[in-house]
């Protein structure tokens, strides 16, 4: 399933929430498919990935893991994330994207830097430190050759994971994209 917010806006809380609703239609579909549940995961870009990780943080009993694209988590999301289990993440963040260091939203809310997110996550998955890293070369889609690293922290707590993708050069963008 590839839900859409309304109107392009993610509703978290409130009324008709995305949090309420992504329950409902889980159910929905697996009452309808045969649906592996060690399976199923969240993933989006952007404010989805925003929706992403905080499906992370309120429902990891329903999900496999949460994939994170050019979006840092905002730290009143960190300030209540409360995961009832450890739950895999990957992120991916282009090292040109405005939020790769952090800084403020448009709301006025602290963000995280995309490092400081994993890091986040590492710590709720009860990972072991250091992580572990490695550079590797790519080719943006413009035909520029760049330097991406993978940092990664693995025996996590329920056998979790965390990774992070640093795209160099790479904009606010899906890995890939223009």
């Amino acid at each position: 399933a590839y839900p859409n917010a309304v109107g392009g806006d993610w509703r978290p809380t409130g009324t008709n929430n995305d949090l309420e609703f992504t329950p409902l239609l889980l159910h929905d579909i697996e009452g309808r498919y045969s649906v592996q549940a060690a399976k199923v995961y969240a993933i989006g870009f952007s404010e989805g990935a925003g929706m992403s990780q905080r499906v992370g943080c309120d429902l990891a009993t329903l999900f496999a893991g949460i994939g994170s694209v050019a979006h840092s988590i905002h730290q009143d999301v960190a300030d209540t994330c409360n995961p009832a289990l450890p739950i895999s993440v990957v992120t991916f963040h282009g090292s040109a994207d405005n939020y790769y260091n952090g800084g403020t939203s448009r709301t006025g809310v602290p963000v995280y830097s995309a490092q400081e997110t994993a890091a986040f996550y590492a710590g709720k998955d009860n990972c072991p430190l250091p992580s572990q890293s490695e550079q590797f070369p790519d080719i943006l889609t413009d035909g520029t050759s760049v330097m991406d690293t993978k940092e990664w922290w693995s025996n996590c707590a329920g056998g979790s994971t965390v990774t992070f993708y640093t795209i160099g050069n790479g904009a606010h963008a899906w890995p890939g994209d223009p």
